[in-house]
């Protein structure tokens, strides 16, 4: 009981860039990226850069910092679709200081509201499961 009360302090981050394999559902096509970034400034500049670069429909994305600052971004999806469960997933695993992005080219198929909840989320997972984890210490304002 106590070693589990100890766990839930450490978290995890992005060691590097990572790109996830592509998912494709009904002819849309999802890609998922993680980095590690210090402010969500960072993270919307990032998602940015994403959407411009490869001409995605969308660029959702969630990020969570060390100091309990949480932001999910739908990027036009209908709300709570696209960045929630990226964020959802990013919390199961406990990982901060970092940004998922998921960029959608839109294939002519819409997916409805539970159809892009569970894409974005599986997305998102296959980026989280490809990538190289590090451990962060705990926060010294905390110990």
């Amino acid at each position: 009981m106590i070693i589990r009360s100890i766990r839930r302090f450490y978290c995890s981050t992005i060691a590097g860039e990572v790109c996830s394999e592509d998912y494709i559902i009904k002819h849309s096509l999802f890609k998922g990226y993680c980095k590690p970034v210090e402010s969500h400034v960072e993270a919307r500049e990032y998602a940015r850069e994403l959407k411009k670069l490869y001409g995605s429909s969308h660029a959702c994305w969630a990020f969570r910092g060390y100091s309990f600052d949480e932001r999910a971004n739908d990027d036009g999806e209908p709300k709570g679709t696209a960045g929630e469960p990226i964020l959802r997933k990013m919390q199961a695993r406990n990982i901060r200081n970092c940004v998922v992005v998921v960029t959608r080219e839109f294939g002519g198929v819409k997916l409805g509201t539970g159809g892009l909840f569970s894409a974005y989320g599986k997305t998102a997972e296959l980026a989280l499961e490809k990538a190289d984890l590090a451990e962060l210490p705990p926060d010294p304002r905390f110990a």
